[in-house]
């Protein structure tokens, strides 16, 4: 979930975590993913998808990682 580290994308990865999907959560840094995943109630079915999705190449690190390790995955 891009911006999944605060404000209403974060608001959005606690809604599907509640309808029961697996998120990857998206933020600019690995801390600020870190720190909004140890927030989450559901966190088990949360992973970290940090990265800068302002540039090509950071959207594709961010979605390639996803990608090899997300099968079955709802939202990433």
């Amino acid at each position: 979930m891009t911006g999944g580290t605060r404000g209403i994308g974060r608001a959005t990865v606690e809604a599907f975590l509640a309808a029961g999907a697996r998120v990857a959560v998206n933020g600019s840094s690995a801390a600020s993913v870190a720190a909004a995943l140890e927030g989450l109630r559901e966190r088990e079915r949360a992973v970290a998808a940090a990265g800068d999705l302002g540039e090509v190449a950071g959207c594709r690190r961010v979605v390639e990682g996803r990608r090899r390790r997300s099968a079955g995955w709802t939202c990433w």
